[in-house]
């Protein structure tokens, strides 16, 4: 497996902007263009694109008052996010944005937008089909986010929250030894190998290639915890690492779950190290979760625990339309 820290290259320097591999220094800046874009969702987040990064390679660029992130993956050219920056400057910086695309892919497919919000795909439909010259939008929807509101999450109150508090309690019936603690970067070593323990007890042995990607991006969220200003909980059985959950505070007050492993063959660890990461929050902030990445058993356990909203999200595909 790659080094997570290890240094990124690019031959993608189309004049006049200037394209440089993301990097931590990056931070305040992506922040900065995080909050003015105002969304929440759990892609908007520096230290998510800065951890997922095993097949492709990230870059930033200013573009017309915003921030553009791009991606390179098997010489193709993509936005994993749209332009980050005032809402009213983003249809300016969509058209910087698909220049730069223009000159870097081939074919009918100028390229791709990942991850955008509702807001930003009504402020493209506000100036109609024909304003990008020469261009068709294809919008598409992605999997939505999952929100919860903390103060539930701790109680778990009523009878729609009773098999948690039911595997809660199981769990420390079984192993009463079990301890919470605060999750420091020191433990990397312990939560590489809680991941590879997760991965192995889920056997999904044909999809190794996002088996590397999530181990990975484990690796490198541990190795730059403190740097990313990232926050999390352990649980501890004895002297053994058995969960974890590992988050952040987005620019816009929202909660964001970044991991959460456990080890399977422990009953109840999963809703148990949720609840107290909830419960460590200082305020009643709202807690977003992700989407379910593709798989429905994962969409079934978050909506078990009765989302207070959804993030919907959308895929826009920019076609040519003119030579």
């Amino acid at each position: 497996m790659p080094d997570p820290s290890r240094p990124l290259d690019t031959t993608v320097q189309p004049e006049p902007w200037t394209i440089e591999p993301l990097a931590l220094d990056h931070k305040p800046v992506f922040d900065r263009a995080l909050a003015a874009a105002g969304v929440s969702l759990s892609d908007y987040s520096f230290a998510n694109n800065m951890c997922w990064q095993l097949s492709q390679r990230l870059f930033i660029a200013s573009l017309a008052g915003s921030l553009g992130l791009f991606a390179e993956r098997d010489g193709v050219l993509s936005m994993p996010l749209p332009p980050l920056g005032p809402p009213w400057q983003q249809a300016a910086a969509l058209e910087a944005c698909v220049a730069l695309l223009e000159r870097a892919n081939d074919g009918a497919l100028v390229g791709e937008l990942r991850f955008v919000s509702p807001e930003f795909v009504a402020r493209l439909r506000e100036h109609g089909d024909g304003w990008l010259r020469g261009h068709a939008l294809e919008v598409l929807p992605e999997s939505p986010d999952f929100f919860y509101r903390r103060s539930e999450m701790v109680e778990l109150r009523g009878a729609r929250y009773k098999s948690k508090r039911n595997d809660i309690n199981q769990l420390l019936r079984t192993y009463p030894s079990a301890r919470v603690e605060p999750l420091r970067q020191g433990d990397a070593e312990a939560v590489r190998l809680l991941g590879h323990l997760w991965l192995s007890q889920r056997g999904d042995h044909e999809r190794d290639h996002a088996r590397d990607e999530e181990a990975f991006a484990l690796a490198a969220a541990m190795q730059h915890f403190d740097a990313l200003g990232l926050f999390g909980v352990r649980l501890v059985i004895g002297d053994t690492l058995a969960g974890i959950t590992l988050g952040e505070r987005l620019p816009t007050g929202v909660v964001n779950v970044l991991f959460e492993k456990t080890d399977l063959d422990v009953p109840g660890a999963s809703q148990f190290i949720f609840r107290e990461f909830c419960r460590g929050l200082d305020d009643d902030a709202l807690i977003n979760t992700g989407d379910g990445a593709g798989s429905p058993s994962l969409v079934r356990a978050k909506e078990s625990y009765r989302p207070v909203q959804l993030g919907d999200k959308y895929l826009v595909r920019i076609w040519r339309t003119s030579p």
